[in-house]
């Protein structure tokens, strides 16, 4: 629709729709939609419903705004579907082009799950942060690629020591 309220009311009710093809439709919708509103809607839907058709077009949302909610719904997509190296490295540069600027969470998680070690090791010193979301966000990430000595080092910390045995036991 032309609308962006319409799409966007129609956007508010996909978790709802089951019809077939449904996701892949919204991975394209992704692609051309410039209402933000609607972006997070459709970012929402595949936080739900984790489609490896929606990880190309999230990537490219890395660089514009909603990046935080791109980058979140990113974590759950890798999470579910394997990604080549090549894609990887290109998430880990644009992850990193973003930081300069907009410095959250969910992106400091993004390079910590996809960095290699050179990258991984320069993040560890975010796991004494004083900012608690920052040392969960790199815990996370650390987690999910089981990467686990930095946080193995840190278990004493309750806050930490969750992550660590996920991390061990990938």
């Amino acid at each position: 629709d032309p609308n962006p309220m319409v799409r966007l009311e129609a956007a508010k009710l996909l978790p709802e729709i089951n019809v077939p093809g449904l996701s892949e439709y919204v991975a394209n919708s992704l692609t051309v939609e410039n209402s933000r509103l609607v972006i997070e809607e459709e970012l929402s839907f595949f936080r739900t419903r984790p489609n490896s058709k929606a990880i190309e077009p999230t990537i490219a949302l890395l660089t514009f705004t909603p990046v935080d909610s791109a980058a979140k719904t990113l974590i759950v997509l890798l999470d579910t579907n394997p990604i080549s190296d090549e894609t990887k490295r290109r998430i880990v540069q644009t992850v990193q082009r973003t930081r300069r600027v907009n410095d959250s969470p969910s992106l400091i998680t993004l390079e910590a799950m996809l960095g290699n070690q050179g990258v991984k090791r320069k993040l560890v010193h975010l796991l004494r942060h004083p900012n608690k979301e920052i040392r969960i966000a790199v815990a996370k990430g650390f987690a999910s690629s089981g990467y686990a000595q930095p946080l193995i080092d840190r278990a004493n910390n309750p806050e930490l020591y969750e992550y660590a045995l996920i991390a061990l036991q990938k």
